[in-house]
């Protein structure tokens, strides 16, 4: 009966020992679980953007800034600007000038470029 059990044992001993060696294990250090997020989110904002910038292939209001139909360039180049003034300060939520509603409009955006800009009004802003 013991015979049956020694391999078993032996080849867990071995596994284990080659984990620990190999520094294995499953722990993901926080800032592992944070740079995949980021990745993930500037990959789907980049094929967002990519598509956009098929369906606008004349360049949307220029300077690589491109809108939904909700959205108009004027609010567009506002946005960029307010993104860039604010956003090194952590900035997440931000309010950009709408001349076409004569208001601010409340917009989130993404952190890393190209970024993506999301609204009242299913607003949505690409830029660089």
């Amino acid at each position: 009966m013991r015979k049956r059990w020694l391999p078993i044992l032996v080849g867990s001993v071995i596994a284990g020992s080659a984990l620990t060696a190999c520094g294995g294990g499953s722990e993901v250090s926080q800032a592992e679980v944070e740079a995949a997020r980021e990745e993930k989110q500037v990959r789907r904002a980049e094929k967002a953007f990519a598509e956009f910038r098929r369906l606008h292939p004349a360049g949307g209001c220029g300077d690589e800034i491109f809108v939904n139909a909700r959205a108009n360039c004027g609010f567009a180049r506002n946005m960029r600007s307010v993104y860039y003034a604010e956003a090194f300060r952590g900035t997440k939520v931000f309010y950009p000038f709408d001349p076409k509603v004569s208001r601010d409009v409340k917009m989130r955006c993404t952190e890393q470029p190209p970024h993506k800009c999301t609204g009242e009004g299913n607003r949505v802003v690409f830029f660089r």
